[in-house]
């Protein structure tokens, strides 16, 4: 069986397997020579990597889409909460009554109505009835089949992008030595993955999950962090920015209640396999959000998607003792805020990674996938933090790996039916 998957996100990739093997994996970018190609805005143009492997592209049983980035989109509901031309908050005293009651619960409609009447002349009006995202997903994937498949029947061509997660950890998973073998941890991390639950604003995505890997099969979800930071943080350039990113991360870190709810998979209800998992809501950054953000802050890209360069730039910064800035070094320099944010990640990453291990105490295999897997010096930490478990990093961390786990998913799937 032959099974292409595609990822038209970030870092846009194809990759080709046949029986479950990996025949060939492709980086769109590298093809063009053009980093950080955009599929969104450029959806018009013939993929090269496509057209330059068309030979091996012939009689496939499936075509399978993974989710794309969003960043660069516009919906009628984004901008900045706090209205302008209704004057927002202009003193130190109204911006933390505000931020105090922002956070005495997770924002939803209710919460959103409510803050309005206790603050008339800050937050702008939103229109209810245009709560979704205007994904235009249908569009360009119809078009990459136009240009490419134009032969392909449309029941063979899938999208699914409350994936995303799950096809990070098939991929880190496929190149892990415990793969035909052994179970495994899987843990994905990223400025933000699926928006599994949520389609009204403010939607939550996956910025952190857990999963149980298992021979054969696809990824049994254990845990998900599901923030909603992406779809409010305007708010803080906008309204405050003394408070927000443009001076120090997180100095007005938007800490609201976490709710522990218990949701179902994603699977069909039918399906034996049906079990609950733990979901958190919440309105916190991630790691991966932070070294976004400090893409911004320092910039080194527009969108957030150079951290590599913010993991360098961290070693820059002045010494910081175990939990606090010390005071006597310096004042907040970028490179200190960046050092200081690496190594609250790794503080982070652990308690991420400890909640992995409670949830497996049997098993001592992890795989790590997801952008924020690509922060190769915490990587090396871990294994002296959990010296009696062993770590796999995902070759394929970033969004180009989900065009392989988008294929293995498939292929696991019409191998159980």
């Amino acid at each position: 069986m032959k099974i292409l998957g595609v990822n038209i996100s970030h870092e846009s990739s194809f990759c080709l397997i046949e029986d479950g093997q990996i025949i060939k994996f492709v980086e769109e970018e590298r093809c063009r020579r053009e980093k950080y190609w955009d599929m969104q805005e450029k959806a018009h143009h013939k993929w090269e990597s496509l057209s330059m492997y068309s030979h091996l592209l012939n009689d496939l049983d499936y075509i399978i889409f993974s989710s794309f980035d969003r960043r660069s989109m516009i919906n009628s509901n984004d901008g900045p909460m706090i209205d302008p031309e209704k004057g927002g908050l202009t003193t130190w005293q109204e911006a933390e009554q505000f931020m105090s009651m922002f956070n005495s619960n997770l924002l939803n409609r209710t919460h959103y109505e409510y803050l309005s009447t206790l603050f008339p002349n800050t937050l702008k009006e939103i229109d209810w009835d245009k709560q979704s995202y205007p994904h235009n997903d249908t569009e360009l994937i119809r078009r990459i089949v136009q240009t490419h498949f134009p032969e392909m029947d449309e029941d063979k061509i899938i999208f699914q992008p409350t994936r995303h997660h799950v096809y990070h950890v098939l991929s880190g998973y496929y190149f892990s030595p415990w793969a035909n073998s052994e179970e495994a941890i899987g843990i994905a991390w990223d400025g933000g993955g699926a928006k599994t639950y949520h389609e009204s604003w403010p939607d939550f995505q996956e910025v952190e999950t857990i999963w149980r890997l298992i021979p054969g099969e696809n990824p049994l979800p254990l845990w998900k962090s599901m923030s909603n930071l992406r779809a409010i943080n305007d708010m803080e350039v906008a309204g405050f920015p003394h408070l927000g990113y443009t001076n120090y991360p997180n100095t007005m870190f938007i800490s609201q209640n976490i709710n522990l709810e218990t949701d179902m998979s994603d699977e069909d209800e039918d399906d034996p396999n049906r079990h609950k998992f733990d979901v958190e809501y919440h309105s916190k950054s991630s790691n991966g959000m932070n070294f976004s953000e400090l893409c911004v802050m320092n910039g080194f890209d527009e969108l957030g998607r150079n951290s590599g360069k913010v993991m360098g730039y961290a070693a820059y910064g002045q010494r910081w003792n175990e939990h606090e800035y010390d005071a006597s070094i310096n004042s907040y320099s970028r490179a200190e805020i960046t050092h200081y944010m690496q190594r609250k990640s790794f503080d982070n990453a652990v308690a991420t990674i400890q909640r992995a291990i409670d949830l497996n105490p049997d098993c001592k295999n992890i795989v790590l996938s997801g952008g924020f897997s690509l922060n190769c010096t915490n990587n090396y930490k871990y294994l002296e933090k959990f010296p009696k478990h062993k770590f796999f990093v995902d070759p394929a961390a970033n969004d180009s790996g989900t065009a392989i786990g988008a294929a293995l998913f498939q292929h696991n799937e019409s191998v159980r039916s």
